[in-house]
């Protein structure tokens, strides 16, 4: 008859069968004795149970208390599907549990659920080398919710070996959650025999709750049978089942009263989560590097992937985000696995390096002054580091023709780096082809219409090998034979400057315009009878453009910004509109000519900030805020999460100008522009582009992890 040790809660339940492991292992750490056992091999089980037992195992382990080295793992089954795929063993063990421990990538064994050898080979190769190291010492398996060990449903012989299992209806059931509904579910997987679990020195089991009511009665109270497999742990020397009172309530009452006499005898093994504290921490070891591999690895960091911040690590190779997953099952050591940096984030909220669509120019640089140089172009790119921005379109608004003549060439589309900066992904084009009752601050001498369609457009920027963004107003003549062009060309067209009616913009994203320049501004005003380019953000078209907002607290009213961005919550795009005042003092400064006047003042809601407006008039002339800024105030504005307020800056960007396949996120295979963020203030702290540090607030966040040479 198995121990059993009955607790009145789940967590509790969890939390001694953690213990009990901990003490097994720590056992085999500390003893120091000739004959004892290279590797302590373990057999392992998911499950609800198992899962939880697992985050109290990380726990130990990040306070120094457990170490897995020495430890070779066996699990006890996997789905027939990829390694990859969500819900497979490979998957679930890797994010619960093997990517927060210290083990050797070669010590973990899964069977491969889309074996390309022979099934059988394959469960031979897994029992064998199981019998190679000894047999199993300790198996730890939590039964799932049809009361099975892995695949071993009822029926299982006492001496089943490793197998393919076509999987009974009962086991489909209890998976259809995994797979987000039965369907899903393959038909097979693979399963260790019960012939091992039985072989093994100790046994471990923890059920919890009324779905384990059956477990524990097959456990404990049923007669003992094949047709029942789970009964059998019943012969089984070593098992010690730990249970919460609901798993135990279908129970005889005698066997109730028969486990809680024994446990008051307080055996050790009956309470193992008492004296926790007085375990002594292992010495402190770093976490493993390989010189060489040339892969960077960021830990204790709020990473944001797939629209959330999790605790998690990012792993960069050769300007690339990789999988340590993958990493992890490919490689046969931890020097195959380990990484060549490893830096502590010191709890940073990390993202993806932000992403502005439209800048006008900085720190004293103006992209339309027909004088701009390189080294000036440089100044702005490595300026906008500082901001966590690691990609920008340099705009340039309404011109000359000699002007677009004379900068365009100077913009290319360019990979950015510690020498260069931010990468420049493309010329954002804000004009000619503007309305001349919303021009704004650009020049009315220079703004007109298309009159010949795409060929005036041509003929106006020459040079159109580095143009990602026009931006025009879609109501002129010829503008709608421009947008088809330009869009022909790879050109995203955004509507700005423009009195169009609601069916004039509706009209221009039916010919392909994606994008709306600085919603709100320089546009016909919302009106009821007629919104305008505002009424896109309800409009019933098949797909809703972008739409870029400047949100400095002067440009649009907070209630403004979070009616826009309730409206149209994956098309928000935040940009600066930053002219060359951002990065500066108060003073007077130009843009494309025109002499703009930059005054402190205070905006929407309270605070301050910098307002540029064309000097003797109030009209604004661009903006002054940095794009970090822009995040701050639309989390605050919106009251959105911080997770929705830096994807604005990222993701949908990116999404914005069709750059999302390796741009505007940290899922494995995009590039790796990053960006380290304080967790409360926001500030900056590091930004990568390409994987290579190429800025930082804080040299002493470098110390000791070999990255002053990246």
């Amino acid at each position: 008859m198995p121990r059993f040790c009955i607790r009145e809660t789940a967590s509790e339940a969890h939390k001694a069968g953690a213990a009990l492991l901990l003490r097994r292992i720590r056992q085999h750490y500390d003893d120091d004795s000739p004959d004892r056992k290279e590797k302590l091999v373990l057999l392992l089980s998911t499950g609800n149970d198992a899962l939880s037992v697992y985050k109290y195992l990380v726990d130990f382990h990040k306070r120094n208390l457990i170490s897995f080295k020495n430890v070779v793992i066996f699990m006890t089954h996997e789905f027939c599907v990829g390694k990859e795929h969500p819900a497979s063993i490979h998957t679930v063990m890797w994010n619960s549990f093997l990517k927060h421990i210290d083990i050797e990538p070669g010590n973990v064994h899964i069977m491969n659920g889309l074996t390309d050898t022979d099934a059988a080979a394959t469960c031979a190769d897994f029992d064998n080398k199981m019998a190679a190291l000894g047999g199993i010492d300790l198996a730890f398996c939590c039964p799932e919710l049809d009361a099975n060990i892995g695949f071993n449903m009822n029926g299982s012989s006492l001496s089943s070996k490793s197998r393919l299992k076509t999987f009974a209806h009962s086991t489909c059931l209890s998976y259809a959650n995994s797979f987000n509904g039965i369907e899903n579910i393959p038909k097979r997987g693979f399963t260790v025999g019960m012939a091992s679990v039985m072989s093994a020195t100790d046994f471990i089991s923890v059920c919890t709750g009324e779905g384990m009511q059956q477990a524990v009665v097959a456990l404990a109270d049923s007669s003992v049978s094949h047709v029942n497999c789970l009964s059998l742990i019943q012969y089984h020397s070593g098992a010690i089942i730990i249970a919460d009172d609901a798993a135990c309530s279908e129970l005889r009452a005698k066997t109730v009263r028969y486990f809680s006499f024994t446990q008051r005898r307080i055996d050790p093994k009956d309470f193992p989560e008492e004296g926790l504290e007085k375990i002594k921490p292992l010495p402190f070891t770093p976490p493993p590097t390989s010189k060489g591999s040339g892969v960077l690895r960021v830990v204790n960091i709020l990473l944001l992937r797939n629209g959330e911040l999790r605790n998690d690590e990012l792993w960069v190779r050769h300007g690339k985000v990789i999988s340590p997953a993958q990493r992890f099952w490919e490689a046969h050591n931890i020097k195959e696995y380990a990484a060549e940096w490893v830096l502590d984030g010191r709890g940073c909220i990390c993202t993806a390096g932000l992403i502005d669509l439209q800048i006008n120019g900085a720190f004293g640089v103006d992209f339309s002054s027909p004088s701009l140089t390189t080294e000036q172009i440089n100044v702005v790119t490595k300026g906008v580091l500082s901001h966590g921005c690691t990609s920008i379109c340099p705009t340039v608004i309404t011109s000359s023709p000699e002007t677009y003549r004379a900068v365009l060439p100077l913009l290319p589309r360019r990979k950015g780096g510690p020498e260069l900066g931010a990468n420049m992904l493309g010329t954002h084009l804000e004009g000619p082809f503007l309305s001349e009752l919303k021009y704004g601050a650009h020049d009315i001498n220079y703004v007109r219409a298309p009159t010949q369609g795409f060929h005036d457009a041509v003929k106006m920027y020459s040079v159109m090998e580095s143009v990602c963004i026009v931006t025009l107003a879609p109501e002129l003549e010829g503008s709608l034979d421009t947008i088809k062009g330009l869009t022909d060309n790879g050109v995203v067209v955004s509507l700005g400057h423009s009195s169009a009616t609601l069916g004039e913009a509706e009209e221009g994203v039916r010919w392909g315009a994606s994008l709306v320049t600085h919603m709100f501004n320089a546009m016909r005003s919302f009106n009821h009878r007629d919104p305008g380019i505002v009424g896109i953000l309800g409009s019933k078209i098949a797909k809703r453009p972008h739409f870029g907002i400047i949100v400095d607290g002067l440009h649009t009213h907070p209630v403004s910004v979070r009616m826009a961005y309730n409206a149209h919550p994956a098309g928000c795009v935040l940009v600066t509109d930053a002219m060359e005042a951002m990065g500066m003092p108060p003073g007077s400064y130009r843009l494309a000519g025109k002499e703009v006047t930059v005054v402190d003042t205070t905006v929407f809601g309270g605070g301050r900030a910098h307002k540029a407006t064309l000097s003797g008039t109030d009209i604004l002339a661009g903006a002054v805020p940095s794009l970090i800024d822009c995040v701050r105030n639309f989390i605050n504005f919106t009251e959105c999460t911080v997770a929705q307020g830096f994807e604005a800056a990222t993701l949908r960007p990116a999404e914005a100008i069709n750059i999302q396949e390796t741009k505007g996120h940290l899922n494995f295979g995009a590039d790796a522009d990053f960006s380290l963020f304080h967790p409360t203030s926001m500030d900056p702290i590091a930004t990568f582009v390409a994987g290579e540090l190429s800025w930082s607030a804080d040299d002493s966040l470098l110390a000791g992890n070999g990255l002053s040479k990246l």
